[in-house]
């Protein structure tokens, strides 16, 4: 379990590469949802974060996980596949691979690893001749329905939900007012009965007093079957369907989403027990770490991928995040 602080600096550190990449999309000229994912690595990679200006580095977060008693390490690794030509099939550039391991050396039933296939979707500018730019009302309009279909194919196959979207939005700090106040509203109106509880919950609503709240982000986490249509919908849907990706971490590191809703027609969308323990199963594993080799040991796989337009699964990068607690304490067994 990570200490009040130590969920502050996490926010801070993954909000740093939400505000990083989020930028790319306010250019002149928009990067595609393969190019941002490419950053998106490199933004997460402790050696090619150092070409990149990050507002709150890793080696500055190291350094303040260092001014405490608290044990804490995290390393992050970036591994960029490369697939040989009868698996080229299986490839697809805008797919991430996203391992995240906690090693608790005090408490060793809170270790965990996880692990997903995240598929890149970007919010499109609007195109309306009343409205130019982002706004509230911009799409995602690369959104696949044949693809989305090939998706669940996977994970009812899987039985686990290891698939998520990716959503890369810009921040609502880079909008106009009008769309700024917009997205304002929906996220107080959608947390607004809520009730914050425990160390995460209380940081949730001490955020959602900032003056620049890390749940105004740009990157976003949703479930397969929440996809949000536009980003009015997304700032609607926090911690429900959609959670901003620095957040995402967190609530899996601190094994709490730390919100107790006041009605059960509120309830977020919650996996039932054990949905998550998706890496219990060596072949999903390998898909998420880009192992080509792993369709050729369950003929149930193969024959989900035998549609070449269903075969475009593994990503082309996979990246590992490992949270230590207890640095300097004896091992009980290595995960991640």
């Amino acid at each position: 379990m990570l200490s009040p602080r130590a969920i502050r600096l996490f926010l801070k550190y993954f909000d740093s590469i939400d505000q990083a990449l989020s930028r790319r999309l306010v250019r002149k000229r928009t990067w595609d949802e393969e190019a941002l994912t490419f950053l998106f690595t490199e933004l997460l990679d402790e050696e090619g974060q150092k070409d990149h200006n990050l507002p709150y580095p890793h080696d500055k977060l190291v350094h303040d996980l260092t001014l405490t008693a608290e044990p804490l390490a995290v390393s992050v690794t970036l591994e960029t596949h490369s697939y040989p030509k009868p698996m080229e099939r299986y490839v697809t550039q805008s797919d991430l691979g996203f391992i995240l391991s906690y090693e608790d050396q005090f408490n060793h039933a809170a270790s965990f690893r996880r692990g997903w296939l995240m598929q890149a979707k970007r919010l499109f500018a609007t195109g309306q001749h009343h409205e130019r730019g982002f706004t509230q009302n911009s799409r995602f309009e690369s959104f696949d329905s044949d693809q989305h279909d090939r998706m669940k194919k996977l994970r009812d196959w899987a039985q686990c939900e290891f698939i998520r979207y990716l959503l890369y939005c810009p921040r609502p700090t880079m909008l106009d007012r009008h769309t700024r106040e917009q997205l304002s509203a929906a996220r107080s109106q959608g947390l607004g009965s809520d009730i914050f509880d425990y160390a995460l919950g209380l940081e949730l609503r001490d955020d959602l007093l900032s003056e620049t709240p890390t749940t105004a982000a740009g990157v976003f986490v949703a479930l397969l079957d929440s996809l949000p249509d536009t980003l009015l919908t997304v700032h609607q849907s926090l911690f429900r369907a959609v959670t901003p990706f620095s957040w995402f971490i967190v609530n899996q590191l601190a094994q709490t989403s730390g919100i107790r809703v006041r009605s059960e027609a509120e309830m977020p969308v919650r996996q039932p027990p054990g949905k998550e323990a998706n890496l219990n199963n060596p072949i999903i594993e390998g898909l998420i770490r880009g192992d080509a080799s792993v369709i050729k040991q369950d003929e149930t796989l193969q024959a989900v991928l035998e549609d070449e337009e269903q075969a475009h699964i593994l990503p082309a990068h996979t990246v590992s995040v490992r949270v230590i607690n207890g640095i300097d304490r004896p091992r009980k067994e290595n995960i991640g």
